[in-house]
């Protein structure tokens, strides 16, 4: 006979869920043990060959890199234009040369118009402020780096302050012009850059330069309307009126890169005390072991000569390389900018998500429940930087009510670039299922046992207020 149940209040069996330029010359050390140091290798977007290298090698290997289309190369040619504007507010000349990038056939006049389609893109701003007594020729790397790793960037270099007694803040305030000058350009019909050039401004700079950057970066927080997305040091050096100072009003994410074997600005007297000064919740101080002063720009006679009496134990190009690379992750908004690249040693705010953030009392749940998330984060990053979804909900928790049988919530960590994320998965418990023991129908004066099994139940609750994994019937109903 096969078992049957009788009609009548049978037993409800409920699961909950388990609980599941004073430039000074001071020796720096190439170590510092607020850095830490990996090997972790990234791809650079561009390498340079040996000038060692056999002719012959070289000639094969320029004809298979012109004939080898499918190879990842930097997609874009190189513009380069000068112009002398006024600064009318200031009663000024200010000389810049711009490099852009460019279509091949269009020359050294026109910017990048497309291979195919025909149509300028829009261009964020780079201005770039030399070091002292440098020539804005010293950053053709840099400013190449950048217009043909990714196309949508025009590097401006104003070429004052080049006296020898600068204007720290004149020059500031030249760099300052030159994004506002570019946004006049963007607007004046008839300009080349007509209706192509975004509101999007990174202040950049070595040495003197950089330096000047932040004082650059501090104005235009401050007194104008342009959008300044990021600040790129390399080797600042302490200005007058003080980088330092002005670093305390920088809020936008900041990349500081130092040499190791630096004497000019070295890291310990200059620049570490204009990074701690940042007030970014986003920053990154990149320490280069064996890196120069002057080996974040191209070879140049007046830099060296400052540095005569230190020298970097690394080449330039493997310099340029390590730099670049912190450059692009910066441009690109991808959170690489804070991971140690080869030797190099890193500071940063930045917190990285190893995937084990989020807890909660269990992730399996009834229909209907409500399900609280926690974030379990450092206490460095702050409740408005984390972002919930589904329901872009800011804050420390969440939560949410389970109306389907799973739902995939994720943490985002905004605090620099929104790339550092996790998510699990909120599921519904499924139904219990029961089994008789024995089976059959219940005998007069007899019994069974019902037995239940649930998955992720660490209580099972019968309607009867019995708890356990299974209870004792004497009668139907």
């Amino acid at each position: 006979m096969q078992p049957t149940l009788k009609r009548g209040p049978i037993p409800i069996v409920m699961a909950h869920e388990a609980a599941t330029q004073n430039e000074s010359r001071q020796p720096t050390p190439d170590f510092n043990p607020g850095f830490r140091k990996t090997s972790q290798r990234v791809p650079t977007p561009f390498r340079r060959l040996n000038p060692r290298m056999n002719s012959g090698v070289v000639i094969m290997l320029v004809f298979f890199l012109l004939h080898a289309s499918w190879l990842v190369a930097a997609p874009y040619y190189e513009g380069k234009m000068r112009v002398t504007f006024r600064d009318t507010a200031r009663g000024r000349e200010i000389p810049v040369t711009i490099i852009y990038p460019s279509d091949g056939a269009s020359g050294n006049d026109k910017p990048l118009v497309g291979t195919s389609t025909n149509t300028i893109p829009t261009v964020g701003v780079v201005v770039m402020g030399h070091g002292f007594q440098m020539p804005v020729t010293a950053y053709a790397s840099f400013a190449t780096n950048i217009c043909k790793t990714f196309g949508n960037y025009v590097v401006v270099l104003p070429e004052t302050g080049s006296s020898l007694f600068p204007s720290h803040a004149e020059f500031a305030a030249d760099m300052v012009s030159c994004a506002q000058y570019m946004q006049r350009e963007n607007k004046r019909p008839g300009s080349i850059w007509y209706g192509h050039v975004a509101n999007n401004t990174i202040m950049a700079g070595h040495s003197m330069g950089g330096g000047a950057a932040f004082l650059a970066a501090k104005d235009v927080l401050k007194n104008t309307s342009l959008n300044l997305t990021a600040v790129i040091g390399l080797a600042p050096a302490e200005t007058n009126p003080s980088a330092k100072a002005a670093a305390a009003s920088v809020t936008v994410p900041t990349l500081v890169l130092a040499g190791g074997k630096d004497c000019v600005t070295p890291l310990a007297g200059t620049v570490q005390p204009i990074y701690d000064s940042v007030a970014a919740s986003c920053k990154v101080l990149a320490l280069i072991p064996g890196g120069g002063h002057c080996q974040f720009a191209d070879e140049n006679s007046a830099c060296a000569f400052g540095e005569f009496n230190c020298r970097p134990t690394i080449s330039r190009t493997a310099q340029f390389d390590r730099s670049f690379r912190y450059i692009n992750a910066l441009i690109s908004g991808t959170d690489s900018v804070a991971r140690a690249i080869d030797d190099t040693q890193i500071q940063t705010t930045m917190v990285f998500f190893t995937g084990n953030e989020i807890t909660a009392e269990s992730l399996v749940v009834c229909p209907g429940d409500t399900v609280r998330l926690l974030a379990k984060v450092p206490a460095s990053l702050s409740p408005e930087h984390l972002l919930w979804q589904p329901g872009n909900v800011k804050g420390s928790t969440y939560t949410v009510v389970l109306r389907d049988t799973a739902l995939r919530v994720t943490l985002t960590n905004t605090q620099c670039f929104s790339q550092t994320a996790t998510s699990v998965t909120v599921r519904q418990h499924p139904l219990p299922t029961l089994a008789m023991d024995p089976p059959g129908d219940i005998c007069p004066e007899g019994s069974l046992t019902l037995r239940a099994r649930a998955e992720h139940a660490a209580r099972i609750e019968w309607s009867t207020g019995e708890v356990g994994d299974s209870i004792r019937i004497a009668a139907p109903g």
